[in-house]
């Protein structure tokens, strides 16, 4: 999957190696340690914001909160250097955990103000504990670095030290966002309701994202401080921290190197302008300004978008080597989905009125009913988005009627939506693959310790997530943006993902919306997969010659309200049915039921 050291990887180093070949004054090579340190400020920055597409303007407070833990443990307690300049990002990252836990939960720019007030009482701290900081007079006496026998005391050593915390910032960053991991961020991002119902804990990945992020900017401060060995709170006010979103915009927000070339601009536009500060201020506005009408995606991100958009397109391959485990190529022991007397109102308008179901394993369930009648408000009940008023529902034995989505993934509820919810900027197969969240090797250390297992059980996914594409005859479409798909080819892409999960029972959301009629036969196929694979299946579909060709039997909603269950021929001949939804003579849908069987 590309997660050892890439190119891009290999150019960073090489810049930061060749660079003091040519620049080796003590003047140019603290301009080269900003730049290091400015790169590995941004490379945070990226992680949550450029990833995790969460605004964060509480970057230059955390970057101050490393800064003066390492400044003020050395210079007023006395404390070895070697300790204070890894207790700093410790206290960065301990800072926005318990920050991160309350916010993230907000959404947009309500997330952005809130990062803005952390950014805003750090300030204020760091310009007001004037006995502890310096207060605006700034912290002096900071003593050199000292990490064991290297003695950080020269313009090459304190640059050495920049540069090198840089890479590899640099290397873990990368690791992070080509695993799963990564995926799972980027996902959360695009489609929080896809990435919950596969599996995705989405508080928990962009709090890990945002705690990172926080230690990434707090051990710049700590590497800042020892640099340049006094600090002041100007260096952490707002305009900083709108100065580290400008680079990294410019950059390419989203992209490995786009924090580097961010970086490179800010750095040589702060020094060709140096004696000239308010021109500098207004050039960067005015780059930024062009850059946003230009080139939308950054300086980065706009080349890697022409190379995919005028890459060879390479065809999908099976690798009959690779062996698919078992467990993934059968369901677990599925069990009945069981949905008893589920009741919800929105206000004062009744939703849902004592709605009971169970799904067999191996069965289809029909649901169908007019618009308004309930169905996806009851596919949201039971999938976790919307909590019942009353009710129960149970997967086997296992009560889920308090548990969130990326559980109920976890115990095998699937489901598709309404509404398209795909991955935009993940390919066809990588869609698929995070299907398979829950089975791959998702977490943080995985990625940082790509083990020989981990490689396999990846392997053993990619090549499952690719037979399934080709099971929906889209496996030349494997490697395409999902984005660049037509219609009907990303709904299957969004089928094949549902397989991907091993459900034990799914809800299909209208899966042959948008489809020509003559084009539903992989919907037809994949439910009679799921069928032979045993799995319960409930069927939301307003083709009723569908429904009724496929279905076990059939449950009928209005206004809330099941006004009928039964087998497809006892509900169509019900005249409370026929009245509400069919609005047609019996025998005209039985031959229409009858020719699709």
């Amino acid at each position: 999957m590309g997660i050892g050291v890439g190119a891009d990887t290999i150019a960073f180093l090489v810049i930061l190696v060749v660079l003091p070949l040519f620049w080796s004054s003590d003047y140019e090579l603290s301009v080269l340690a900003r730049f290091a340190i400015l790169s590995t400020l941004l490379m945070g920055l990226n992680l949550i914001t450029g990833y995790g597409r969460m605004i964060n303007l509480a970057h230059a407070g955390f970057y101050g909160l490393g800064a003066y833990t390492a400044g003020v443990l050395t210079a007023k307690l006395a404390i070895p250097t070697a300790i204070g300049f890894w207790v700093a990002p410790a206290a960065a990252a301990l800072v926005a955990w318990a920050i991160g836990i309350p916010s993230l939960r907000l959404r947009g720019i309500y997330f952005a103000m809130a990062t803005l007030g952390t950014g805003m009482v750090l300030f204020l701290v760091f310009g007001r504990a004037v006995d502890i900081t310096g207060g605006p007079n700034g912290l002096r006496g900071i003593p050199p670095l000292t990490l064991g026998p290297l003695a950080v005391d020269s313009a090459m050593t304190r640059y050495v030290l920049a540069a090198g915390i840089a890479i590899v910032v640099f290397w873990i960053v990368r690791r992070l966002v080509v695993a799963p991991y990564g995926q799972s961020l980027h996902a959360a991002a695009v489609s929080e309701p896809a990435a919950a119902v596969a599996g995705v804990n989405i508080q928990r990945v962009r709090l890990t994202a945002f705690v990172l992020s926080a230690a990434i900017a707090g051990l710049a401060g700590s590497v800042e401080v020892f640099n340049s060995r006094f600090i002041s709170p100007t260096s952490f006010d707002f305009f900083v921290a709108v100065t580290f979103l400008v680079g990294l915009t410019l950059g390419g927000s989203g992209t490995v190197l786009g924090p580097v070339v961010g970086s490179a601009v800010l750095v040589a536009l702060a020094e060709g302008l140096s004696d000239q500060p308010n021109l500098r201020l207004l050039l960067i506005g005015l780059v930024f300004l062009v850059v946003l009408q230009v080139l939308p995606d950054g300086l980065v991100g706009s080349i890697y978008g022409f190379y995919r958009r005028h890459r060879p397109h390479r065809p999908g391959e099976l690798d009959d080597s690779i062996e698919v485990p078992t467990q993934y190529m059968r369901t677990r022991n599925p069990r009945p989905l069981q949905i008893s007397n589920i009741s919800k109102h929105f206000g004062g308008v009744q939703v849902l009125s004592e709605v009971s179901l169970t799904v067999v394993p191996g069965r289809v369930l029909g649901l169908i009913g007019p618009n308004g009648a309930g169905k996806t408000t009851l596919a949201n009940v039971v999938s976790g988005f919307v909590t019942p008023d009353r009710g129960t529902v149970f997967v086997g034995s296992v009560d889920l009627t308090n548990s969130s989505v990326n559980e109920r993934a976890s115990e095998g509820l699937g489901r598709t939506f309404q509404n398209l919810e795909l991955f935009p900027g993940l390919s066809a197969v990588n869609n698929v693959l995070m299907g398979a969240y829950i089975h791959r090797p998702n977490r943080v250390v995985d990625a940082l310790v790509w083990s020989k297992s981990s490689a396999a059980q990846e392997a053993s996914q990619r090549e499952l997530a690719m037979r399934l594409l080709a099971s929906m005859h889209l496996l030349d479409d494997a490697h395409k943006d999902v984005d660049s798909l037509p219609f009907g080819k990303a709904k299957l892409v969004e089928l094949a993902r549902l397989l991907a999960l091993e459900p034990e029972a799914v809800i299909l959301d209208e899966p042959a919306a948008g489809l020509p009629r003559h084009g539903t036969g992989p919907v037809r196929d994949l439910i009679a997969d799921l069928q032979e694979r045993g799995i319960g299946v409930v069927l939301i579909e307003h083709d009723v010659k569908l429904v009724m060709g496929v279905s076990h039997e059939v449950l009928v909603l209005d206004h809330g309200v099941a006004i009928a269950h039964g087998t497809p021929v006892e509900v169509q001949s019900d005249p409370q049915v026929i009245a509400a939804y069919l609005g047609q003579p019996v025998r005209s849908v039985d031959r229409e039921a009858d020719s699709a069987r």
